[in-house]
């Protein structure tokens, strides 16, 4: 009885693996028990369709228990089956060159070179299947001779510069990467970008770089290489060079000043004041019946502000000279878009730096009165007079005027910005849970900024109120009244109140964000040394906190900007990336500290 049974236990296992055996085969190939697997596997190899199912985890099999036999028998079975696949042939030489039979595989390999140089249409899907086999050198002798077979020199360039990149073959990959763009010179900017991928080296760039002046000395007439010079110099941040390019290039292209103007406000963005300031100059100077001027003359004049805003301490003196700037430029434009644009800046420095408000709301309320002007225009002026009324300290004039653009302007940007100001107003007078339920919304605005700033200030007042304890909600009401006195630049009451808010609330869970605010403070009044110590008492005490990285991030922004301390504020960058590499901070830290170090190029 008992051998009958065993028999039939027996039939039964073996027609499992012959009709429905292969969970039972997968399941030893994940097991890694090969020699079980390739058992089962095999009973599958008459039938085509579970042939072509079974085949790579077979071959698998069969390498890792040494069955050279075999594994030949079943690939040159499915090159059989498939005699135009070029994977199987691939699989085949790939078995030869394992089992020191060289001669053999390059006999394959020839073969299918010999192929596609007869017919074009194979090159991609051939070149794909020996990429993942990581025949390199046959991809390129491949795509050379596709090249040379059809007579254009620019075919795949692309995909060569990529084999030469990986082959380290800097001025082959170069010569590709010139060949691509003047092949697709209407997508060069997009190109230019995708190149950072490419060039990744000092030493690669500077052969790009080369390579480039020699070209355009031989070929002055074609664009491309001044345009690429541009592009280079913008790179290095070499803003008097880009400038000489970019007058080069406005002339042979007639784009009357357009292109210089690109590099003023690259440059302006760029904190690099001064020379913008002399580019939008010449822009004024030589340009005065083009377009562009009117642009220029407004660049210019707004770069001296951001100069003189983040120049600190700020000088009141140099306020009052952007202040006749701006009503120079509005005689000039008269009533125009322009013109009112720049009796809007002007309200706005009434308001913010000399304390004339009432100027300020005459102003804006002038402009808003021009119903012709851009809608957008209009309603950031709204917006502006809203801040003016907070002010003033008439904070129910702020928030109707807020209402009013956010409905205006429904899910756009503007219209976000506004409902963001709103909270902040709430914020400001002590309505925490009405600022929450702004913030709660604007978490999923479309814009990252928006976004982050709603996240910012939702994480504080959570992090400020979510405990049951009077004395933690006292703090954060005193503290939000000091953002409003610094809202409205009343900086000695700001510094009084934290003063004694640093004594009252001595290991309260709002400490750390008291010191980060006497160091903004300090920082606007221009004494960075004390701004400095508050810094690091943040990094001494509260490290892990929520303004952690912010002050990490703020004092190397001090040492770089207001200190002049290149070689400090560097390695400072350089410990905010390994300290903070979460922080929305970390990719503009890493920016600068590759600037300061000298790269060529912004990764």
């Amino acid at each position: 009885m008992k051998k009958i049974v065993f028999i039939c236990l027996i039939l039964t296992f073996y027609t499992y693996a012959q009709k429905g055996g292969l969970p039972l085969a997968d399941e030893y190939y994940r097991a890694g028990e090969f020699a079980k697997a390739a058992s089962i596997y095999q009973n599958f190899t008459e039938d085509p369709n579970k042939l072509k199912e079974i085949y790579d985890k077979y071959l698998v099999c069969l390498s890792k228990i040494k069955n050279f036999e075999s594994a030949e028998k079943l690939i040159k079975k499915q090159i059989k089956l498939n005699p135009n696949a070029t994977n199987y042939k691939l699989d085949l030489a790939s078995l030869y060159q394992n089992n020191d039979k060289q001669n053999d595989a390059n006999k394959i390999i020839d073969k299918i070179i010999k192929s596609c140089k007869e017919d074009i249409n194979l090159v991609t899907e051939t070149v794909e299947n020996l990429s993942k086999k990581g025949y390199t050198a046959t991809c390129k002798t491949i795509y050379l001779n596709a090249r040379k077979s059809q007579k254009n020199d620019f075919l795949f360039a692309l995909e060569l510069s990529e084999i030469y990149k990986l082959e380290k073959n800097t001025d082959e990959m170069i010569a590709e990467l010139i060949r691509v763009l003047l092949m697709n010179q209407n997508d060069k900017e997009f190109l230019k970008s995708k190149f950072q991928t490419y060039i990744t080296s000092d030493e690669e760039f500077s052969k790009f770089e080369s390579e480039i002046i020699k070209r355009s000395q031989e070929d002055p007439n074609q664009y491309l290489y001044n345009d690429l010079l541009l592009w280079i110099n913008l790179q290095k941040k070499d803003f008097y060079r880009a400038f000489i390019q970019a007058k080069a290039l406005d002339k042979l292209q007639k784009m009357q000043g357009f292109k210089v103007f690109e590099v003023g406000k690259i440059a302006s963005e760029n904190r690099q004041y001064e020379q913008s300031i002399e580019i939008f100059d010449y822009l004024v100077r030589e340009y005065k019946s083009s377009s562009v001027y009117p642009q220029a003359q407004k660049a210019k004049i707004e770069t001296k502000e951001n100069w003189i805003k983040n120049t600190y301490p700020i000088i009141t003196a140099n306020i009052r000279t952007l202040v006749r700037d701006y009503e120079n430029l509005y005689e000039e434009f008269g009533k125009t878009q322009e013109g009112f644009e720049s009796v809007r800046n002007r309200a706005l420095l009434y308001a913010f730096y000399l304390d004339s408000k009432d100027t300020a709301t005459y102003l804006l309320q002038n402009i808003l009165n021009q119903q012709w002007l851009k809608r957008d225009f209009l309603s950031q002026c709204k917006m502006d007079l809203a801040d003016i009324y907070l002010l003033k300290n008439e904070p129910w004039e702020s928030t109707l005027l807020y209402s009013q653009v956010e409905k205006d302007q429904k899910e756009t940007p503007l219209g976000h910005e506004s409902k963001l100001r709103n909270a902040k107003l709430s914020y400001y007078t002590g309505q925490f849970q009405i600022a929450q339920e702004h913030l709660d919304v604007l978490k999923l605005a479309t814009t990252r900024e928006i976004a982050n700033d709603a996240m910012d200030l939702s994480l504080f007042i959570i992090d400020n109120t979510g405990l049951d304890d009077d004395s933690t909600h006292q703090a954060l009401s005193e503290y939000s009244t000091v953002e409003l006195l610094l809202f409205q630049n009343k900086f000695s009451k700001a510094q009084t109140k934290l003063d004694s808010m640093v004594l009252k609330y001595k290991d309260n869970t709002i400490e750390d964000e008291i010191y980060f605010l006497q160091a903004k403070l300090y920082r606007k009044t221009g004494e960075f040394e004390k701004a400095i110590k508050k810094l690091e008492t943040i990094e001494n005490r509260f490290k892990t906190d929520i303004y952690g990285d912010d002050a990490a991030f703020m004092y190397a922004e001090i040492i770089e900007q207001n200190m002049k301390n290149t070689e400090k504020a560097a390695a400072l960058y350089n410990k905010f990336i390994i300290d903070f590499p979460s922080s929305i901070f970390t990719s503009e830290a890493r920016k600068r500290f590759r600037l300061l170090r000298g790269d060529a190029l912004n990764f």
